[in-house]
């Protein structure tokens, strides 16, 4: 199966009734012994020895579907005391289930703990394959740092576009989807160990990775800010052609399946996901809800791995809406056939944490109930 799920095309024939019809789920089992590291050093292309530390976080509790828990990596630079302002990192290539006949959609099974750690890895720039378009470099990362903050990226082996809350149907695949879940424990599980400040979160989305704020906006999680790169936001084209996009709808189903599991005809599945996917996308966020988080939002119109048609129209509401009442927020449309760039060019990312902190302001942390501040 292509991991161009976008691009993914079926039989004309095929009857999508049958298509959509959801699956068992199986998985193949990795060793993955439970894994807590402290204040490691934490070295990348754009980040030298010495700077940075690493920690490395169960998150008990967090199953993957291969019987091993998600991690959490957590970096804070080591020239600044706490509590450190904090970036909450996503990353990309979070869609995934298991066919009818037991094979996964992703070319990769990317329903495993390991999965989750290498692209982890790859947004922090831990992991950079020479090949492949979108594997992330590290810029993000490397400039927050810089910049005084923590940097959480949390592992998604769920395959749930960041939506999961463990409300899919186990019976049918075996297992809980978490991705939304983990996305807003994160800072609780980082707090247990980090000195962060948790009432000033910033949130960066790489790719898919992008759907998470969404869902963190939703949960009601308070943010001073993001950053969204070539996210597929608003699902509405697909779900406009469902023949050609059976494979993925499978999948949207498999995410929505509490919200259109019930439902008989795919065609009332089609109608229903097309309401619930335009309530989870940025599109809704600003023009229905009218937030005015200061936002950049990049994308490609040429994007390899993602239609214009997923990512233009964030870009448009955005540039409407932000207008009245206004809003404070940095649209880059790239005119290069590329993926999740901002995380690969460390100049860029700089500038764009420049901008972000000229949004929200210094990070002043709330002392108060530090023993050794003043009375």
């Amino acid at each position: 199966m292509s991991t161009q799920a976008f691009r993914v095309a079926v039989a004309p024939g095929a009857l999508i009734l049958t298509i959509l019809l959801l699956c068992w789920g199986c998985w193949i089992e990795d060793d993955l012994e439970p894994t807590t590291i402290t204040g490691i050093d934490f070295v990348t292309p754009h980040v030298s020895a010495g700077n940075a530390s690493l920690h490395v976080m169960e998150a008990t509790g967090y199953l993957c579907p291969d019987g091993a828990n998600s991690q959490l990596y957590a970096v804070t630079p080591n020239s600044i005391d706490g509590p450190l302002p904090v970036a909450l990192l996503f990353h990309d290539e979070v869609l995934d289930y298991v066919t009818l006949d037991g094979s996964n959609f992703a070319m990769d099974n990317r329903l495993r703990a390991p999965w989750a750690i290498e692209q982890v890895r790859r947004s922090l720039g831990l992991s950079n394959p020479s090949t492949g378009p979108g594997l992330g470099e590290g810029a993000w990362a490397a400039a927050l740092l810089e910049a005084g903050f923590a940097v959480i990226a949390p592992g998604n082996c769920w395959g749930d576009l960041w939506h999961g809350r463990g409300r899919n149907s186990i019976a049918e695949e075996g297992f809980m989807r978490l991705g939304a879940s983990l996305a807003d424990d994160s800072l609780r599980i980082a707090a247990e160990q980090l000195d962060i400040d948790e009432n000033f979160v910033i949130a960066v989305g790489l790719g898919e990775g992008g759907r998470a704020f969404t869902e963190l906006i939703h949960a009601g999680v308070d943010l001073k800010a993001a950053a969204i790169d070539s996210t597929p936001d608003l699902l509405e084209a697909l779900l406009d052609q469902p023949m050609i996009n059976a494979e993925y709808i499978v999948g949207l189903t498999h995410i929505y399946s509490d919200e259109v599991g019930h439902l008989v005809e795919a065609t009332d599945q089609v109608a229903a996901l097309r309401t619930y996917t335009r309530r989870d996308s940025i599109v809704h966020l600003v023009t229905e809800l009218e937030l005015r988080l200061p936002i950049i939002y990049s994308y490609s119109p040429t994007d390899p791995r993602v239609l214009s048609s997923l990512t233009e129209p964030a870009a448009v509401a955005i540039e409407t809406s932000y207008q009245s009442p206004p809003g404070a927020y940095q649209l880059i449309t790239r005119t290069e056939s590329v993926h999740v760039e901002s995380n690969r060019s460390i100049d860029e990312a700089r500038g764009l944490v420049a901008w972000l902190l000229e949004q929200t302001g210094p990070h002043f942390p709330d002392l108060g109930d530090d023993d050794s501040a003043s009375p």
